[in-house]
């Protein structure tokens, strides 16, 4: 039991170590893959942070709901009400194991 803990985390820093990487796509400063790409305009900010890594796509309103709650503004406006409530329940109520951090606990 204890090999597979062991080779459990350290498959899971090497994930992580490949994901800080290709994020940052090994510190290319500018996408030259299409023509019709401006390099000015679209750019990649490089962020070497590892925890930061784990926030992309709906998580941003997933956070807000485990911070702030739901919200509706009306509809002709944002609100979070579309996701479901038990993934952002559990990371607030398991943020206290990672300090406060609500990256961590999701």
């Amino acid at each position: 039991m204890k090999k597979i803990i062991v080779i459990f985390f350290l498959w899971l820093l090497i994930i992580n170590i490949f994901a800080l990487f290709a994020l940052n796509r090994l510190n290319l400063k500018s996408d030259t893959a299409q023509s019709w790409i401006n390099s000015n305009e679209f750019y990649q900010k490089q962020n070497w942070n590892l925890i930061s890594i784990h926030a992309n796509w709906d998580s941003v309103w997933y956070l807000d709901i485990a911070k702030n709650g739901y919200f509706f503004e009306g509809y002709d406006k944002l609100s979070t009400t579309a996701f479901l409530p038990l993934y952002p329940f559990f990371i607030k109520k398991t943020s206290f194991l990672t300090g406060g951090n609500f990256i961590l606990a999701g």
